[in-house]
């Protein structure tokens, strides 16, 4: 977990490459969940729409969070789902005996 606000984002091939104040950071996947500063998400191609109720831009996204820009998800106030979390697992198979 890295503490700090993103300045800026760059899409590479297979990953994201984030400027977070005085340092950067290469993700495969980026999950957005603050709307106080969301503009660096513009440079990853990621739709935002006008809330209905305010002028907040808001980023639609599907079920599961998913925005139009692949690998990058929202959650929260940044979304029209408010509150909304995401909870990603991977399980193997387990074998149980007793």
């Amino acid at each position: 977990m890295v503490d700090g606000s993103v300045t800026s984002a760059t899409a590479d091939r297979d990953s994201f490459i984030l400027d977070i104040e005085d340092h950067s950071l290469v993700a495969d996947r980026l999950l957005a969940a603050s709307w106080s500063d969301s503009d660096y998400l513009g440079d990853l191609g990621v739709h935002t729409v006008t809330e209905s109720a305010s002028s907040v831009s808001i980023v639609p996204t599907d079920g599961s969070g998913e925005t139009n820009a692949d690998g990058v998800y929202a959650a929260g106030p940044l979304t029209e789902t408010h509150h909304q979390a995401l909870l990603n697992a991977v399980t193997a198979p387990a074998s149980h005996s007793k």
